[in-house]
């Protein structure tokens, strides 16, 4: 008999420490929704595409592009709005030194420099986006295209101390700057448009990059 009781005690026993687990087990909450809420906004808010990053924006990529030539001379160096550029191309220009061509579209600097002088294969590069090319100074060849209306653009040549502004802090050639609010009125003397997005470049989806 004691034995018999013994056993159904162990067993009274055991089965409340199971019951007392299981209540111990933290309740799941119901999942979520708000991960879904946020793609949602995200789509929302972002209906359109920059043509030369592929990244999501919520308002019409439709401006045009501006290319601006920056000094990669050591003197020159840091510089200003290069990290706002959708594309910085950089080749040499003279003497072992290279320029930048810096290509914005998404988003513009608020002041961009130092700008330094046009060579006739940047031009050519700002072309094919159908920019408005900023330089300041050029090279024969250069000068050849931008006097031919090869393509609209802004010298500093002929717009030192208005459009383009020096910079105290450090000696020519490597202080001109300029502004996009000087660019935007720049373009409206000259009569440039400023609308028109470049042709937009193809990007890999999801999809594709896993399959790489």
């Amino acid at each position: 008999m004691r034995k018999t009781f013994s056993i159904l005690l162990s067993s009274f026993l055991l089965m409340a420490g199971c019951s007392h687990k299981q209540d111990d087990k933290p309740k799941q909450e119901p999942r979520s929704t708000d991960s879904t809420k946020t793609k949602d906004t995200d789509i929302k808010q972002h209906l359109y595409k920059s043509p030369l990053t592929g990244l999501g924006t919520k308002d019409p990529a439709d401006s045009r592009a501006v290319a601006i030539m920056i000094n990669n001379h050591p003197k020159a160096r840091p510089q200003t709005g290069l990290s706002k550029a959708d594309i910085v191309y950089e080749m040499l220009a003279e003497a072992g030194i290279t320029r930048f061509l810096a290509v914005y579209q998404s988003e513009m600097p608020e002041q961009a420099g130092p700008v330094r002088s046009a060579r006739d294969y940047f031009v050519k590069l700002a072309k094919g986006f159908n920019s408005v090319y900023i330089a300041h100074g050029y090279s024969p060849d250069a000068k050849k295209l931008l006097k031919s209306g090869y393509i609209d653009n802004l010298n500093g040549i002929q717009y030192d101390g208005t459009l383009f502004k020096r910079s105290s802090d450090r000696k020519a050639p490597h202080n001109s700057y300029i502004t996009f609010s000087s660019i935007e009125k720049g373009a409206k003397m000259k009569s440039f448009d400023l609308t028109g997005a470049p042709r937009a470049f193809s990007f890999l989806n999801a999809k594709q990059l896993k399959e790489l």
